[in-house]
């Protein structure tokens, strides 16, 4: 694990040890369709799937990490979102081992599917 300061924090480029990755999924909320409750639903999904990946993350970093302002470094997965032309779009950011990647994919998108219902747009 690489530590570098930019923007006034430590960011961290992946060791190929440890084969940590920043991915995010894009969700599609349809104009009409009240995006509050989707985000809420999807809040929850999201961490119960990437709970563990960020666990061993986060203590992986923190073995690697002893410089000012490593305590601060969290693994936790975001949320963002923006308006668009047609509704919202959600975009969800987490921390994966590579090789759980595909299969976080899915699941976030599975539940995408089951919170939006039929009316769902789910970019790739």
């Amino acid at each position: 694990l690489t530590e570098l300061h930019a923007v006034g924090g430590p960011y961290f480029t992946l060791s190929p040890s440890g084969q940590w990755l920043v991915d995010g999924v894009r969700i599609s909320v349809p104009m009409g369709k009240d995006p509050y409750p989707v985000i809420a639903a999807l809040q929850k999904h999201i961490e119960e799937a990437t709970a563990e990946s960020a666990k061993l993350a986060e203590k992986e970093w923190s073995h690697a990490s002893r410089g000012p302002g490593s305590s601060a470094v969290t693994a936790a997965p975001t949320i963002n979102i923006k308006p668009v032309m047609d509704g919202v779009e959600v975009i969800l950011r987490y921390i994966t081992h590579a090789a759980d990647r595909p299969a976080v994919r899915a699941t976030l998108y599975r539940a995408a599917v089951e919170v939006l219902g039929p009316s769902v747009s789910v970019p790739g």
